[in-house]
């Protein structure tokens, strides 16, 4: 890293500093979310980035997940099947932390992959 900084002109030290500054951010902001199994650093920050960091609007977390629509299943009349029409209103970007989550905390939390697999059970 010192090599760097030693070849670095002006403008590629304001670059340093304000990198060095947003990654102190993100680390600030995403301490609490990133103890939950199967977010990171860069789930955190994505999760952040689409809530804006205020969760004020999300009254419970069933809103929260309806506002991710992480499972979103087919919205079929009974009459016609096989036609699963995805809903148009929802943060794509907030399903994706989700949905990622989820699968990487299968692997990595042995209580999340027990849920997992009680749940698959059950069919």
């Amino acid at each position: 890293m010192s090599r760097i900084w030693a070849g670095a002109d002006a403008g590629e030290t304001q670059i340093f500093l304000l990198l060095a500054r947003a990654l102190d951010l993100i680390d600030t902001l995403t301490a609490g979310i990133t103890s939950l199994p199967g977010i990171g650093p860069l789930l955190g920050a994505e999760f952040v980035a689409a809530t804006n960091g205020d969760m004020a609007f999300f009254a419970t977390p069933d809103r929260l997940a309806g506002f991710a629509d992480p499972a979103s299943g087919p919205r079929d009349s009974g009459r016609s099947s096989g036609s699963p029409h995805r809903p148009k209103r929802y943060h794509r970007g907030l399903q994706r932390v989700f949905c990622t989550s989820a699968l990487i905390s299968i692997r990595s939390c042995a209580e999340s992959r027990r849920f997992y697999d009680r749940k698959g059970a059950k069919g």
